[in-house]
């Protein structure tokens, strides 16, 4: 006891600790008390934060499935995308309003101008930021590449995801709507009224 006050005195010498729990705590405890678990990093969408790789030395055999599933998903929609990059440098470096720069165009040898007549020169003006010139080449071109760009970019998106997007009620109409612009456009510019839609 001590001073007689009716409290336990401390024994002298002794660090508390673990050893100093009662017999029920620590045999709920442990002696080493509680521990944390470490958890994964979160990213802001509730989603664990994959390990970065190192390209040149993963063992292929390693690599996260999921991450190479996405890699073929989205092939075609990069090797789609580059390759029109590719020739929209290739239109902008080599002038295809030079007479035979890129060969001849066969509806225009045979006397009438095609849907696509004058898309080269309209690709080069507006690589060039000539808007007007573009549209005089080919309007019907220059209206389309807006949605071409959504396009393109919207199926590489749902090829990163995975997402299977199904065909709108709308995909049938919207094409046949297109093959009778383009049928509309062609028979157009190569009448006497439609000569501002020539090449």
């Amino acid at each position: 006891m001590d001073g007689g006050r009716g409290r336990p005195g401390r024994v002298r010498g002794r660090r508390r600790g673990p050893d100093a729990l009662p017999d029920q705590l620590r045999g709920v405890l442990g002696r080493r008390g509680p521990q944390r678990r470490r958890r994964r990093p979160v990213r802001g969408d509730g989603q664990a934060r994959l390990p970065r790789v190192d390209p040149l030395t993963v063992d292929p055999q390693t690599v996260d499935p999921v991450l190479a599933t996405r890699t073929r998903q989205v092939l075609w929609p990069a090797a789609t995308i580059g390759g029109l990059a590719a020739a929209t440098v290739a239109l902008a470096l080599r002038d295809p309003h030079a007479q035979g720069s890129w060969g001849a165009c066969p509806s225009a040898a045979l006397g009438f101008a095609c849907p696509g007549c004058g898309g080269l020169r309209a690709v080069n003006d507006l690589t060039h930021g000539r808007f007007l010139d573009a549209a005089s080449s080919n309007v019907l071109l220059v209206a389309m590449i807006p949605v071409a760009v959504f396009l393109l970019g919207r199926w590489a998106l749902d090829a990163w995801r995975g997402t299977d997007r199904p065909a709108s009620a709308l995909t049938t109409p919207l094409v046949v709507l297109l093959l009778v612009a383009l049928a509309v456009f062609t028979v157009a510019r190569n009448l006497p009224f439609g000569t501002w839609l020539a090449p």
